[in-house]
């Protein structure tokens, strides 16, 4: 599905999260910026498996990769911010665009396993080599700009307002940049490699270079998520980005929604350390058992609802639609355009 920018319904969402992250404070505002780092965590899924087809078990190793950067040239270089963010994440880019390498003649099963053993070896020899990354952890120096400190703590506060405006900014920044490239050229690329990467080839697209523009562009968000996550952490450490960790960002995305940024969006929130997570465990006391939670309802949805909650949201609201204007409406284009998409939906989880 070729995303449309609507400007009011943007703006109305910043404003809604600004005045969220400004009414709370402590867990609950480090949970909801959090959701937001994660948002762009899931959104790297959506690039490469929602729209790419393609699939991906090394974000999260992207992800740590650009966090491991971060780490070493905030403290020995003194770059400043944002350029250590773009520069982390074009790191984290270089990464993906190697590993798209096998993806030229693999995919399905066979691409997955070369993912998984390429983020296996990205975490035993780098991030568990305590030559590069030393058991007491990875400092990284706080944001800085124009001289206004935008770390996440300052005495008992854990989460300054200032930090959570920052990653809101840096998020709102790759969203509007993903909707632009996914709206264009670029992504109806995408759409078509995923449909049929010979059919694609004939009409004259160049698959390859598809293939590593959208391993790159995918690395390259999860990067700036990760170069967020050593921000709000302070240091980096091996246990941060494992395999098991980008497993459990994708099976969010997956049960938000893999092809739309609504999708990544609810995968953030209900993703690990995220606003849900905070909530479950600051009021049930279930913290420890919410990658079990997750993994139940994967399996619901998957079996119930393949499109995910943002694409069964979608046909919901649409049947509410048509029955609200009348039976002449079940034939109009509206309707029958939103069964496309949740189509499409279904054939991106298919070819995934």
């Amino acid at each position: 599905m070729v995303p449309r920018f609507r400007p009011v319904p943007a703006v109305l969402l910043i404003v809604a999260t600004c005045v969220l992250l400004a009414v709370s404070s402590g867990t609950y505002r480090f949970g909801l910026t959090y959701s937001i780092i994660l948002m762009l965590l899931a959104l790297s899924y959506v690039v490469i498996t929602g729209y790419l087809g393609q699939i991906s078990l090394a974000q999260a190793a992207f992800a740590g990769a650009a966090g491991f950067t971060l780490s070493k040239v905030t403290t020995n270089w003194s770059m400043p911010f944002p350029i250590a963010l773009v520069f982390c994440s074009l790191v984290a880019a270089l990464l993906g665009m190697l590993v798209a390498l096998p993806a030229f003649r693999i995919r399905g099963a066979q691409l997955a396993i070369v993912t998984i053993a390429a983020a296996l070896a990205i975490e035993r020899f780098i991030f568990n080599n305590y030559s590069l990354t030393p058991p007491s952890g990875n400092p990284i120096g706080n944001p800085t700009l124009f001289g206004v400190n935008l770390g996440v703590r300052e005495g008992s506060d854990i989460a300054r307002l200032s930090f959570s405006f920052t990653v809101l900014v840096v998020a709102a920044i790759v969203v509007w940049a993903f909707m632009r490239i996914a709206s264009g050229d670029t992504g109806r690329a995408f759409l078509a490699v995923r449909a049929n990467e010979r059919a694609a080839a004939a009409a004259g697209i160049d698959v390859r270079l598809t293939k590593l523009i959208g391993f790159g562009l995918s690395a390259f968000i999860a990067g700036v998520a990760g170069c967020l996550i050593g921000y709000s952490a302070g240091q980096l450490s091996a246990e941060s980005f494992t395999v098991f960790v980008g497993l459990q960002v994708l099976a969010v995305a997956y049960l938000g929604g893999i092809t739309s940024f609504s999708g990544a969006a609810i995968a953030g929130i209900i993703g690990p350390l995220g606003i849900v997570y905070v909530l479950v465990h600051n009021i049930f006391d279930l913290g420890d058992y919410y990658a079990l939670i997750s993994g139940i309802a994967l399996i619901i949805t998957a079996i119930m609802n393949p499109i995910g909650i943002d694409g069964e949201a979608g046909r919901l609201s649409a049947l509410l639609r048509a029955r609200l204007r009348g039976p002449a409406a079940a034939t109009d284009s509206p309707v029958s355009d939103t069964g496309d998409e949740v189509d499409h939906g279904k054939v991106a989880v298919a070819d995934a």
